[in-house]
């Protein structure tokens, strides 16, 4: 027979044993949770909200922060004319390439510093302006055609003309809107617009 003190001794052994096995166990989770290395920063995700507003422009397409940063908007040459415009690379870039060397020929010569692209995004500015922030708008001599003129001449509105027709009603000339702006133009329709890939491949062969 064992006496109650060894009893009493033993439950207590066996409750301090249980009690020393618990902190032991929460011990060996410190220096996991103390050595666990800190939430690395996707780098992907990082340059993309380096670049994209995460807004769209008035005419659908994405709105990016700047030039040349790594997103869809990069300073190209447009050939034929010996200088360079900042726009959205791929389709919007080809067809707007195509009006501005258009214009060069048919219209009136330009020169380097004729033609504005990229702009940042302004909302103090019309809607239709915010089209620059993503790339798809053009100026061809803002300050010759100031907003709300009327100074081509007869024989340069015609053969504007003949370049709208030639981009299918996918191009938007602003001496059409309420309020003329004759020195911009944009593309009229959204990303992913099948008709703008047919339209680039129709200008593939064009001789200027």
């Amino acid at each position: 027979m064992e006496l109650e003190g060894t009893q009493v001794g033993r439950r207590t052994m066996l409750r301090a044993g249980v009690g020393m096995a618990a902190a032991v166990g929460a011990a060996t989770l410190l220096p996991a949770v103390a050595l666990a290395e800190p939430k690395q920063e996707d780098p992907f995700a990082a340059k993309l909200a380096r670049v994209r507003s995460g807004e769209l422009s008035d005419n659908g397409w994405e709105i990016e922060k700047g030039v040349d940063i790594g997103g869809a908007v990069w300073l190209r040459e447009v050939q034929g004319t010996g200088f360079s415009v900042p726009l959205r690379i791929g389709l919007a870039q080809a067809v707007l390439h195509h009006v501005i060397r258009r214009y060069h020929y048919s219209v009136d010569t330009l020169r380097p510093g004729d033609v504005v692209g990229f702009l940042p995004h302004d909302r103090k500015q019309p809607a239709y302006q915010g089209n620059h922030a993503s790339g798809t708008a053009i100026d061809i001599r803002p300050g010759a055609y100031p907003v709300g003129t009327k100074e081509l001449f007869a024989s340069q509105r015609t053969a504007i003309r003949s370049i709208l027709n030639e981009c299918r009603g996918l191009v938007a000339w602003g001496g059409d809107f309420k309020v003329p702006d004759q020195a911009h133009f944009q593309i009229a329709v959204k990303p992913g617009d099948k008709r703008l890939e047919k339209l680039v491949e129709s200008l593939a062969g064009y001789r200027y």
